[in-house]
């Protein structure tokens, strides 16, 4: 239960909600930092004679691990992307469950749902 009592519900709705958020929103804030990183370049002057020999190649190497850091961001965030719609799928023929359903679920694995879970 969450603070206060109030229990929260997962809903297909929900899930497909974040996988929105995850695409629309927050990726393109990572490809919007990678894509400024040009704008940051220093023109070799502006490092001096002395800062030209020792700090312009860290400063560019500096620039290179920003790129891939946020390319490796959007590449993990496309991951979570793909498996959030597989989980949508079976999360919503749960919620359908009334009629047996296989859905094409994460992980590229077919998913069975006939009914509710009988406990004993």
């Amino acid at each position: 239960m969450a603070p206060g009592g109030q229990e929260k519900y997962v809903t297909s709705q929900g899930i497909e909600r974040t996988r929105r958020q995850v695409l629309d929103e927050a990726k393109p804030l990572f490809r919007g930092i990678r894509d400024e990183v040009d704008d940051t370049d220093v023109g070799g002057v502006a490092f001096g004679v002395v800062g030209l020999a020792f700090l312009a190649d860290a400063y560019a190497a500096v620039q290179n691990d920003m790129r891939r850091f946020m390319n490796d961001a959007m590449e993990v965030m496309d991951e979570w992307g793909e498996a959030l719609e597989g989980i949508e799928r079976v999360w919503r023929a749960a919620e359908d469950y009334s009629t047996p359903k296989v859905v094409h679920g994460p992980g590229g694995r077919d998913v069975r749902i006939t009914g509710p879970a009988v406990y004993q």
